[in-house]
């Protein structure tokens, strides 16, 4: 199929929010291939900085956002400089979604009211974003991610009460770790030992933060390794095979006592190549996401020693899929000399052209 089947000039706009600096390194050079592109007519910044109340008052909410129109030179030393203007959201083909939503209960209130004012496709979907965004997704997977006999998921169950919870932790013999579903960044992820006790006092606690947390949490079983090695599986669309490729892994090492390997918890990180095995996850997820309208992921895995291939090889065990805060192209470009950056935008801009909503 070739990439511009449609060779209608694009406006693309792209919603970021202030506390959003994490994206802006990649935001400048995405905009800048968004402007070489000679389809794209323009891209505009939905900054929510100059729009305070987008995300409260959708049902005063007109047609009329207050927009940047930044220039190939765009940079974050010029950014607050930038005149705002108004523009009419009718006016876009896609809408590139650049920002961390912390709170998954929020996005689910407003997906649908986001795509029934902009009526075109967002990248990555919202609904998508939602679905994926749980790591109560994983618990219903088991079977989508089985090959050959292995699934590529710890045991995992959805747990409503801290007697829920403890049934699992009876179940499996293990010490368990329980997430909230929209927890990010290390954060609301706690350990029970087998024996029950761990980070919580008592089930009354548990039970708190269950509820606390929307009413369900996501329990695993703890995967052991000498060393807590965690690795964040990137998942691009590449738009020649209209499949998800894995380009690179980001290794996290946790410190000296962590049981956590997070960037934010002290974490130190460096980049790989991938091997079959993560081409296997890739493969297996991949047409998931890509139904669901995921375009970038990272894939985070833990490596079970006890269980291995046939080359002796400890199997990764898929502990989250990240679809909101996956991390930054650039890095991922500089260290394997390919502009993944230019593939993403040739991919959103081919997306776009061809209007490749989710498949629901």
């Amino acid at each position: 199929m070739p990439l511009q089947s449609n060779t209608a000039k694009l406006n693309i706009l792209i919603i970021v929010n202030s506390d959003s600096f994490e994206y802006f390194n990649s935001l400048f050079t995405a905009t800048r291939y968004f402007y070489e592109d000679p389809l794209v007519n323009k891209v505009a910044l939905l900054d929510l900085q100059h729009n305070p109340t987008f995300f409260s008052d959708f049902d005063d909410f007109g047609t009329q956002v207050k927009v940047i129109h930044p220039d190939a030179h765009y940079s974050f030393e010029t950014f607050k400089n930038y005149d705002v203007y108004d523009a009419d959201v009718t006016e876009f083909d896609g809408v590139l979604m650049r920002m961390n939503v912390t709170t998954g209960y929020d996005l689910k209130a407003l997906s649908q009211k986001l795509k029934n004012i902009f009526s075109v496709p967002f990248i990555n979907d919202l609904d998508g974003m939602l679905e994926f965004g749980s790591k109560g997704k994983l618990a219903e997977m088991q079977n989508t991610l089985t090959d050959d006999g292995v699934c590529y998921i710890p045991e995992t169950r959805n747990c409503a009460t801290a007697k829920e919870v403890h049934d699992f932790r009876r179940t499996v013999d293990e010490d368990i770790v329980i997430k909230s579903f929209y927890g990010y960044g290390g954060k609301e992820v706690f350990l029970m030992l087998h024996d029950g006790f761990g980070d919580f006092a008592d089930d009354m606690e548990l039970d708190a933060f269950i509820q606390n947390v929307g009413g369900e949490v996501c329990v695993q079983k703890f995967i052991k390794t000498d060393r807590v090695i965690d690795d964040r599986v990137i998942l691009l669309f590449d738009p020649e095979t209209q499949t998800m490729k894995a380009p690179c892994i980001m290794r996290r090492s946790a410190p000296e006592g962590m049981w956590r390997a997070n960037v934010t918890q002290g974490a130190t990180m460096t980049f790989c190549g991938v091997d079959e095995r993560h081409v296997k996850i890739a493969n297996l997820l991949g047409a998931e996401l890509i139904r669901a309208g995921i375009y970038l992921a990272g894939v985070d895995v833990l490596y079970d020693q006890e269980n291995v291939d046939a080359q002796g090889r400890a199997l990764p065990k898929i502990t989250e899929v990240n679809v909101r805060n996956v991390g930054g192209l650039i890095n991922i470009s500089e260290w394997a000399g390919i502009d993944y950056t230019r593939q993403f935008t040739d991919g959103v801009c081919y997306l776009f052209r061809n209007k490749k909503p989710a498949i629901f």
